[in-house]
C-alpha cells in the first residue's frame, strides 16, 4: 500500500514538473505573441504614416489627383468638346481613353453622361465594328440629350442597319445629323421609315461629298428638296438645318407649322417672303452663303421671326425694303453689297435690339441715327466713330449699347481703335485710362471676330488693356476658319 502512494506521490511530482514547465513555455511564448504585436502596431502606423506621405507626394506631382470628381466630370466634358471640334468620330474615343486610365477615373467616365452623348454612325462600316461601340454608348447615355450624326445615309443595305441601331432606344436627340450619300435621297424619305418615332429636336441635312463624286450624274438645275414632304418623316423636329446647292419647295404639310428655326446654307433661289408664308411659326431665320430670289410684288407675310441672318448672299437685298417684321429682334447683315439696303428696313422695324452689320462699310454713324437703342452692334469698318466723340462729356453713337462685335475679317483693327474703344465704351468710369462718358454705362462684352489661324498681324493683342480683360473664345460652325473673342473689363 505504503508502495503505491509513494509511486502516485513521484507521478503527481512529475506532472507538477510537465505542468510547470508547460506554463513557462506559454508564458515565453505570450511574451512572444505581445512583442510580435507590438511590432505589427508600429508597423501599421508606419504604413499609415507612409500611406498619407504617398498621398502627399502623388498630389504634388499630379496635382489633377486632389480635384473632386465634379472638377474633373467639367475637364472630362471639355476634353471630349474640344476632340469633337477636330472630328465628331474622336469624341468617343477620347471618352474610351479617360475611362481607362484608373480606377477612379473609369467610375468618374461612367457616372458622366455627357461624355457619351454623340456618337457618329457610319452606315458603310459592318454592323459587327460598330455594334461594340454603340451598345456602350447606350448603355452610359442615360438621360443626356444625345447628338447623333448618320454618315452614308442612303447607300445600299443602310435601312436594316438602322433598324438594328435603333434610335428610337434614345429618349430624346438634341441634334441628329444627316448626311446623304445623294442630294436626290432627300426627297426619297418616307413614312414608315427605320427613322420613324425618333424623337429629335434639331435635325441638320447636307450631302456629303466624295473624290468620287465627279463621275455621278449631276442634279438638274431646277432641282429642289421638298421641305414639306420631309418634315413629316419626323413628327418632333422643330429647328431644320439644310445645305447643298439646290433650291427649296413647300408640299402643303402640317409639319411646317411646327418649324420655329430654319438655318440654309449655300441653297440657291432663296425666297424669304415664301418661307414665311409657309412656316407661320418661324422664330429664327438664317441664310448663309446661297443665292436669294426677288420675292414677287404685293405678297406681305404675317411673321412670328425674331432673328434673321442674310450672310455672304450673291444677290441683291433690295427686297429688305419691302420686308415688315414686327417682332424681329436681331438682324445680321454681311453681304458684299451695300449695306444701305438696311437703312429703311432697320427704320422699319423698330423693335430690333440686335444690328450686326459687318464686312467693310462704313455706316457706322448712319445707323447710329436710324437705330440709337440698339443694345448690340455688329460692323466691319468705321471703328473710330464707334469711340470718338465731340467732347468728353457726349455720349457718342449707341448710346445703350451693351455689346460690340468688330468684324476684322477683311478690316484690320488698329492698336490705337481697340484701345480708343476699350478706353472709350469697355471699361468702367474708375479706372484711370477710363475716358467713359459720366451718362454712359461700360460695355458688358467686346467680341473680336477673326482668323482662326491668325495668320494676319494683331498689334492690340500687346496693349495691357487686353491682357487686363476676361477673355474666351467661340467658334462660329456655320463658317470653318472663324473664331469670336469675347473680351470683358466689367
Amino acid at each position: 500500500m505504503k508502495q503505491e502512494v509513494s509511486s502516485a506521490q513521484e507521478a503527481h511530482k512529475m506532472l507538477v514538473s510537465s505542468y510547470q514547465r508547460q506554463l513557462s513555455e506559454l508564458e515565453s511564448i505570450q511574451s512572444q505573441i505581445d512583442s510580435s504585436e507590438s511590432v505589427i502596431e508600429i508597423k501599421q502606423q508606419y504604413c499609415t504614416a507612409m500611406e498619407r506621405e504617398l498621398v502627399k507626394m502623388a498630389g504634388i506631382r499630379h496635382p489633377v489627383r486632389q480635384l473632386p470628381a465634379e472638377v474633373l466630370q467639367c475637364i472630362f466634358e471639355s476634353a471630349c468638346d474640344l476632340s469633337t471640334l477636330e472630328h465628331i468620330e474622336n469624341r468617343i474615343i477620347t471618352a474610351i481613353r479617360l475611362s481607362h486610365v484608373c480606377c477612379r477615373w473609369r467610375s468618374i467616365a461612367i457616372s458622366t453622361p455627357r461624355m457619351w452623348s454623340t456618337f457618329c454612325l457610319p452606315l458603310e462600316d459592318s454592323e459587327t465594328q460598330i455594334s461594340p461601340f454603340w451598345n456602350l454608348v447606350l448603355s452610359r447615355i442615360k438621360h443626356a440629350p444625345a447628338h447623333i450624326v448618320l454618315w452614308d445615309v442612303g447607300i445600299a443595305g443602310f435601312k436594316p442597319k438602322l433598324t438594328t441601331y435603333n434610335l428610337q432606344k434614345l429618349g430624346i436627340i438634341d441634334r441628329l445629323e444627316i448626311h446623304l450619300v445623294s442630294a436626290a435621297f432627300f426627297n426619297q424619305f418616307a413614312t414608315p421609315s427605320p427613322l420613324s418615332g425618333v424623337h429629335a429636336n434639331t435635325l441638320a441635312v447636307e450631302t456629303t461629298s466624295t473624290e468620287d463624286d465627279d463621275d455621278e450624274l449631276e442634279l438638274p438645275d431646277d432641282f429642289e428638296w421638298d421641305l414639306g414632304k420631309f418634315v413629316t418623316c419626323f413628327p418632333t423636329v422643330t429647328s431644320l438645318e439644310l445645305r447643298e446647292r439646290c433650291g427649296l419647295r413647300f408640299s402643303p404639310s402640317a409639319g411646317l407649322a411646327r418649324i420655329t428655326s430654319l438655318a440654309l446654307t449655300s441653297m440657291l433661289n432663296v425666297d424669304i417672303f415664301l418661307i414665311l408664308s409657309n412656316l407661320i411659326q418661324l422664330e429664327a431665320l438664317e441664310v448663309r452663303g446661297g443665292t436669294l430670289r426677288q420675292p414677287m410684288a404685293g405678297r406681305e407675310p404675317s411673321s412670328s421671326l425674331r432673328k434673321l441672318v442674310i450672310s455672304k448672299c450673291n444677290s441683291d437685298s433690295s427686297w429688305l425694303s419691302q420686308l415688315s417684321l414686327p417682332q424681329l429682334m436681331t438682324f445680321v447683315y454681311d453681304a458684299e453689297d451695300s449695306a444701305e439696303h438696311c437703312f429703311s428696313f432697320v427704320q422699319n422695324n423698330q423693335s430690333i435690339t440686335t444690328l450686326w452689320v459687318l464686312g467693310s462699310c462704313d455706316i457706322n454713324a448712319t445707323f447710329a441715327h436710324t437705330a440709337p437703342r440698339i443694345l448690340s452692334y455688329g460692323t466691319g469698318d468705321g471703328f473710330a466713330h464707334l469711340y470718338k466723340r465731340k467732347s468728353p462729356k457726349a455720349e457718342g453713337i449707341f448710346p445703350y449699347l451693351k455689346e460690340l462685335a468688330l468684324d476684322t475679317m477683311m478690316e484690320d483693327l488698329t492698336l490705337v481703335e481697340f484701345e480708343g474703344i476699350v478706353k472709350g465704351r469697355c471699361i468702367p468710369l474708375t479706372h484711370p485710362q477710363s475716358k467713359l462718358a459720366p451718362s454712359a454705362s461700360p460695355l458688358h462684352s467686346l467680341i473680336i471676330i477673326r482668323k482662326e489661324d491668325g495668320d494676319m498681324p494683331e498689334p492690340w493683342r500687346n496693349s495691357d488693356l487686353f491682357q487686363s480683360a476676361t477673355r474666351h473664345i467661340t467658334s462660329n460652325f456655320n463658317w470653318k476658319g472663324e473664331e469670336r473673342l469675347v473680351l470683358s473689363w466689367v
